[in-house]
């Protein structure tokens, strides 16, 4: 909630009561407003008077967790108060999303004020060093050159699964009193990685998937998954169509664009909305609702064996 959101943040300033100055007197502004329901106007209160002493970076990390349009409308009007007011200070909404009106769900009132910062997928080079400089160097083991592919194809430029894989494949080595992280442990770890995936990912996986009839949307996920992508992780139903040959391996021509595409538009409703779709007839682009599920999808595929590590290079 909009409340507990903050409680926690104010858990982390603290204040002098008014016209108190021994220090020893501090407190956190939770304790300083016990019971009163935080909103916008209370966090203003707030925080004015200690932007004009000192600057507040305040982080809102994994915003994108916020399922309640309500709580992101009040974060909104509370962004739209502090500017207005002239708050010297700084305060980040860090989420994944495609830009700003997204993650706050189009609340316009609040983009005016707010910079928007696209951070884009990390390269192979980025991921390699999340891995290993930061990762595994820092408790003393090492890992092959080829399970460092396997993580950096698996993992999507999405730090999240870097971290997941690596710290999987590395219990799994500890677990056979190995310094050095081997191919065979990141195979292994994709199936705690997937243990591992937060409900919201493994419910939107399989509300998509589900039917009670025969059908292909397992396999037209997975070759999405797979497709070449434009800046903004898009793509077109032609993109799809490799991918999804390889995934069919038998009767290989029957697989074209008319075969596979009402089952791409099905994966776009609202009843299964893993994927947006957007543009014009004849001219549509899709992506995935959220881009965590891209790995989670290409880790199944694999887990299923409707494709092997081959089909990521």
């Amino acid at each position: 909630t909009f409340d507990s959101i903050w409680r926690k943040m104010f858990s982390e300033i603290t204040v002098l009561p008014e016209g108190e100055e021994d220090e020893t007197k501090r407190m956190t502004i939770t304790k300083k407003i016990g019971k009163t329901g935080i909103t916008p106007y209370i966090v203003q209160k707030e925080l004015i008077p200690i932007s004009s002493i000192t600057l507040l970076v305040l982080i809102f990390d994994e915003f994108n967790i916020i399922k309640d349009s309500k709580v992101k409308l009040l974060f909104a009007e509370t962004i739209k108060t502090l500017s207005n007011n002239a708050m010297t200070s700084t305060i980040f909404i860090v989420g994944v999303a495609d830009n700003v009106d997204q993650l706050l769900e189009q609340h316009q009132l609040a983009g005016r004020n707010l910079i928007e910062i696209h951070m884009p997928r990390m390269s192979p080079d980025e991921a390699k060093q999340i891995l290993i400089d930061n990762g595994l160097e820092r408790i003393g083991m090492g890992i092959e050159a080829q399970a460092v592919e396997r993580v950096v194809q698996m993992a999507q430029g999405l730090p999240n699964y870097v971290h997941a894989l690596g710290k999987n494949s590395a219990i799994l080595a500890i677990d056979e009193f190995k310094r050095n992280v081997k191919l065979k442990h990141v195979d292994a770890a994709i199936e705690k990685c997937l243990e591992q995936a937060s409900h919201s990912i493994k419910s939107s996986y399989a509300r998509a998937t589900s039917s009670g009839r025969k059908n292909l949307f397992k396999e037209v996920l997975l070759a999405c998954a797979l497709s070449k992508k434009d800046d903004l992780a898009s793509f077109a139903a032609v993109d799809v169509r490799e991918p999804f040959k390889k995934i069919m391996k038998d009767d290989k021509d029957k697989y074209d664009i008319p075969n596979y595409l009402p089952t791409l538009n099905k994966l776009s409703e609202p009843s299964r909305e893993i994927l947006i779709k957007d543009g014009t007839s004849r001219n549509y682009r899709y992506r995935f609702k959220d881009a965590l599920l891209q790995p989670y999808v290409i880790m199944r595929g694999i887990q299923a064996g409707l494709i092997t590590h081959l089909d990521l290079r």
